[in-house]
């Protein structure tokens, strides 16, 4: 058995806001158990929100799985149904897994378990559920067993166990890429920041000005493939504004803005000097097309030289993270000479002659997918849209922005509506965002 405690310092508020959520558990030597000189290894994703470090004790202690261990002195350690169930269901997995490959299938499957256990060669099976397999061989699983339903998602390695209240097993939460958002954990993991009501399995917001949210958890996708995203909401405010969408991030975890992927049409460009630390006069080959427009976020510079972690270096007119605003004034734009005399002298670092740089430009704060500058209903309605593709120098909301890698459903509650008296609020169930068949 593992487990894990924080930082006992930590108030019981503060120790929510860290989060093991995910587990990769890999039995050397024997398929479901460690033999002597056998290896289990586990790893862990931790989430820490606080902005502070934390202590964080990890434990392990032996056991047979429904079954009791005598210890020396009287101790004795028991297992429990519910990892026995896990790795039963791991194995179902890994036998659906074999039959994938083995079988040359080249569309998805689903198969109602143990009615189908020959099919992928494991008779001897007693947990009842559906396998789904994908075209591309990754397999998920769901299935009710007395009052736990168990869960395997099609992008995850742990299996999930929680109670089926509010019968949420008849969710297909196997597909769901937002953890609880079917509210099958029960409480408000991976919404820390919303209101949980267990009696009606939903989560609320107050509707006080400028309430701005997000999840917990960094959902992984890939922008090749399309996604539907839906949300049942309805508020006891229906005269204010609100924004509902997503927040995304690259390969490192970096927020992506608007800003990081946006620019001026038509004014690509390159440096014909070296702008040094210290500089005031920035060279260009051609500012011909760039706009005197004198907002903060037009008045600056991209340029195109931003590589990641990975020593991936982004093409031009795709993503950049060397982005800076509000560096010059229009009237010190000549358009004869080509340069612009910045407001104050350079200081973030060399930048080479022959580096392609474009007039910086914004926009929305993230991805307005769902709900943008509108009202919402005063009963529960779905709000939905189908997500696919890279939207270049654009934030639609049916689309992503490049070097998207992860997303975080977002909200912002009453946006610049009026102060709302006494105690009001939006209310969110079924938070759903999941790859498209």
């Amino acid at each position: 058995m593992f487990d894990f405690s924080c930082d006992h310092n930590l108030t019981d508020e503060e120790k929510q806001k860290v989060k093991v959520y995910n587990y990769i558990e890999s039995v050397k030597k024997a398929e479901d158990s460690i033999l002597e000189n056998g290896e289990n290894t586990i790893e862990l994703i931790i989430t820490n929100t606080l902005h502070q470090e934390i202590t964080i004790t990890l434990g392990i202690t032996g056991g047979l799985i429904n079954n009791s261990l005598e210890i020396t002195g009287g101790n004795r350690i028991t297992g429990t149904i519910d990892e026995t169930d896990k790795l039963k269901v791991k194995k179902i997995v890994k036998k659906s897994e074999d039959y994938y490959k083995n079988s040359g299938l080249t569309t998805g499957a689903t198969l109602n378990l143990p009615e189908n256990n020959s099919t992928i060669l494991y008779p001897e099976n007693d947990i009842s559920g559906t396998v789904y397999i994908k075209s591309d061989g990754r397999v998920s699983f769901q299935g009710l067993n007395d009052t736990q339903c168990l869960i395997k998602r099609f992008d995850h390695t742990n299996v999930e166990s929680v109670k089926n209240h509010h019968d949420v097993c008849n969710k297909p939460i196997y597909k769901n890429l937002i953890i609880n958002g079917y509210g099958e954990y029960g409480d408000n993991t991976n919404f820390s920041k919303f209101i949980y009501d267990k009696e009606k399995n939903e989560f609320k917001l107050s509707a006080i000005k400028y309430n701005y949210k997000k999840t917990d958890f960094q959902a992984k996708i890939d922008t090749k493939k399309s996604y539907s995203y839906h949300i049942d909401m309805y508020t006891e405010t229906p005269d204010v504004y609100n924004y509902v969408g997503f927040h995304e991030y690259d390969i490192d975890g970096n927020y992506i803005k608007a800003e990081n992927v946006m620019y001026v049409n038509n004014t690509l460009t390159t440096l014909a000097r070296d702008l040094n630390h210290g500089d005031t006069v920035v060279y260009f080959t051609n500012l011909t097309n760039w706009a005197l427009n004198e907002y903060p976020y037009q008045t600056g510079f991209t340029f195109w030289n931003y590589q990641d972690s990975t020593g991936y270096l982004y093409p031009e007119l795709t993503y950049s993270r060397n982005i800076y605003l509000g560096t010059y004034q229009t009237s010190n734009v000549n358009k004869t000479n080509h340069t612009i005399t910045l407001k104050e002298p350079w200081k973030n670092g060399k930048i080479e002659a022959g580096t392609k740089v474009s007039q910086s430009n914004s926009g929305q704060t993230f991805n307005y997918a769902l709900v943008s500058d509108t009202q919402i209903a005063s009963t529960y309605t779905t709000y939905s849209k189908n997500i696919s593709g890279i939207i270049s120098n654009n934030i639609a909301p049916t689309g992503f922005r490049f070097a998207t890698k992860t997303i975080e459903p977002a909200v912002m509650i009453n946006y610049y509506s009026g102060e709302v008296t006494g105690e009001k609020y939006t209310y969110f169930k079924n938070v759903v965002f999941e790859e498209l068949d």
